[in-house]
């Protein structure tokens, strides 16, 4: 039976819902069923798009640290598995470098998805979806939870390639580029950022690896 509610899961060029139980009067919509759902129809959408069978797509999938994100990540990545998808599971990542992954040599993924609900409460979560033209825009969501809510999913004879990928360390070497590029330290081009002090808003946790990958590079402490 297909319980997915596109008008309720629709957030803008989003896709938001609740994914735990544990708030009053929230009846939880994102399930791990509905997630699979998405993902399916994430992939059913890029084949219109690109003109590619489902089976040629690669995808990439990556989340932020909420209670929810492990378990409806693995649901979207079956989603797309079953539809003959190469999935590139990137774990704890950050809503700029799933976009980066569409874009980078060595990956170029057909479509990535973000699995966070941004600034909203614990039991909330969702999905951006990006291409190498950037994010989906409002009118691409709504055609996506369409092809979900017919509950028609695209099975391949063979499942797709799943792997994980610490794309983080790509992304943050391009990153430590920028800064080194932007800031042009005449006396230490290596470490531009020596002697500053600097604060780091790891959002939620999703953003931490600037502290690890990052400032230690350019800072030299």
């Amino acid at each position: 039976m297909n319980n997915i509610d596109g008008q309720k899961l629709q957030n803008g060029s989003d896709i938001r819902g609740v994914a735990l139980e544990g708030v009053a009067d929230e009846v939880v919509n994102l399930t791990p069923e509905v997630a699979k759902t998405l993902g399916n129809a994430f992939a059913q959408w890029l084949t219109r798009k690109t003109g590619k069978p489902t089976t040629e797509l690669t995808i990439a999938i990556g989340r932020d640290s909420r209670l929810s994100g492990e378990t409806l990540s693995q649901s979207v990545i079956a989603g797309m598995a079953m539809a003959g998808c190469r999935v590139y599971n990137f774990g704890l990542a950050s809503t700029p470098a799933m976009f980066m992954s569409t874009v980078t040599g060595g990956f170029n993924c057909d479509g990535a998805i973000m699995l966070t609900a941004s600034h909203l409460p614990f039991n909330r979560n969702g999905l951006k979806f990006f291409t190498a033209k950037g994010g989906l825009e409002k009118a691409d969501i709504t055609n996506i939870l369409a092809i979900a809510q017919t509950g028609n999913l695209v099975t391949s004879a063979e499942k797709g390639k799943i792997s994980d990928r610490n794309f983080i360390a790509i992304y943050a070497d391009k990153l430590v580029e920028t800064i080194r590029q932007g800031v042009n330290h005449p006396d230490n081009f290596e470490r531009p950022l020596t002697g500053l002090k600097i604060v780091v808003d790891a959002g939620n946790g999703a953003g931490g690896f600037y502290v690890d990958l990052i400032i230690p590079r350019e800072a030299g402490s």
